[in-house]
């Protein structure tokens, strides 16, 4: 806040002051008695109320996990096409071992990168780093057959998900497209450090 706001706050708060008629006199005597706690108490409300609303995200996708569902058969009967990346880390060791035993409801929203970072360039460590630090997390490797089954949109979308390495010791992450008209899920090479253009859309757990 600049010096020139705060004598605005308080002629805001002075012109609005019965709204302090719900507090009681037990409640005001100890504003009186205590400004600094009280302003530090308001402060902190008003900036976590600021964060949850400057960084919410839509949800666009809500599923629940069944490790009993076989995916390769579901997305093959509705169309849709698992590339041969795709397919290699679906074999791998971290991939399997991501899949939930127990059925997980789960909500995945999406941003733009620039939205994420506010760079119109940003590396894949510095996009987690912003997924995270905005109270959300990355997606997990079994979320990727799962997006693709419920996918509809136009827009490529990249999973926020750690690197599974594939038969050939390449690190990889999902992404879901629409090639053809035919809704895709498949696998691109993955760096901490890769560069990624903000226009970019991807997705993460809520």
């Amino acid at each position: 806040m600049t010096e020139s706001q705060i004598p605005k706050l308080l002629a805001v708060l002075v012109e609005h002051q019965k709204q302090f008629g719900g507090l009681s006199a037990e409640e005001a005597q100890w504003i009186i008695k205590n400004p600094k706690e009280a302003i530090g108490l308001l402060t902190e409300v008003v900036k976590k109320r600021f964060h949850h609303a400057r960084y919410f995200f839509p949800i666009i996708f809500t599923y629940e996990t069944d490790k009993r569902r076989d995916m390769n058969k579901i997305l093959t009967n509705l169309g849709r096409k698992i590339c041969d990346r795709a397919i290699d880390i679906m074999k791998q060791k971290d991939y399997k071992e991501s899949i939930k035993t127990k059925t997980e409801k789960v909500e995945i929203c999406a941003a733009t990168i620039y939205d994420l970072t506010g760079k119109n360039v940003a590396t894949t460590k510095e996009i987690y780093a912003a997924i995270l630090a905005k109270d959300h997390t990355l997606c997990k490797p079994e979320d990727g057959p799962y997006i693709c089954e419920v996918y509809s949109g136009d827009n490529t979308v990249f999973l926020a998900m750690k690197p599974i390495h594939d038969s050939s010791g390449e690190p990889l992450g999902f992404f879901v497209c629409r090639h053809h008209d035919i809704i895709c899920l498949s696998a691109d090479h993955l760096d901490p450090e890769g560069q990624w253009d903000g226009y970019h859309y991807i997705v993460f757990r809520r």
